[in-house]
């Protein structure tokens, strides 16, 4: 696959914000949910990041929209199969959608 330079800038622009907002950064994940408002990880990882900030209610938002695209989650799945190798990491993240009111 060929990439225009714009296409590459618009790629790494989106790597990083990702990555920003799988490091907790709730604004950069809310970025990336206007690039790709289907995918469940960034509303995940926003949902977690405002729970661990104790803004509770941006929380619930998203854990409201994620639930939207992914009727079926649960606390306790993402546990098991979000991709983060270490367990404390993983812990952290649900403990944020706990915060939110995702049950399981």
């Amino acid at each position: 696959m060929v990439y225009s330079r714009a296409g590459l800038r618009a790629l790494a622009t989106g790597v990083a914000i990702v990555a920003a907002a799988s490091a907790g950064n709730a604004a950069a994940a809310e970025r990336a949910i206007q690039l790709r408002p289907e995918h469940p990880a960034l509303y995940i990882m926003a949902a977690s990041s405002y729970g661990q900030a104790d803004e509770i209610g941006k929380s619930k938002d998203m854990v409201a929209r994620l639930s939207t695209l992914v009727p079926t989650i649960s606390a306790g799945a993402v546990a098991e199969t979000f991709p983060y190798t270490r367990q404390e990491d993983r812990a952290r993240l649900v403990a944020g959608l706990r915060a939110g009111g995702l049950a399981g």
